[in-house]
């Protein structure tokens, strides 16, 4: 569903590129087409830096990222009571 309202959202970007939307969820998996990014994604980084770590390096990073999103999502989640609005 996210990835669908990304490819709706950013339709009118220029052909010089490819969008990819990347839909990660803490308790859900990845959109096909991301997979099917990042799989390719990895195997270029890998055949670029010729450093087999590129690969997994990239999923550590993506993982890291979905961990902060998550524990800003929670902090932001809760109220202050103490704090004027």
């Amino acid at each position: 569903m996210a990835a669908s309202n990304k490819v709706v959202k950013y339709a009118g970007l220029s052909s010089h590129g490819e969008f990819v939307p990347i839909a990660a969820e803490s308790h859900g998996p990845i959109n096909r087409n991301a997979i099917q990014f990042l799989s390719e994604l990895r195997k270029r980084l890998v055949e670029t830096t010729r450093d087999i770590r590129a690969s997994p390096l990239l999923c550590q990073r993506i993982s890291v990222v979905v961990q902060r999103f998550s524990s800003v999502m929670l902090h932001d989640g809760f109220v202050d009571d103490e704090r004027p609005e």
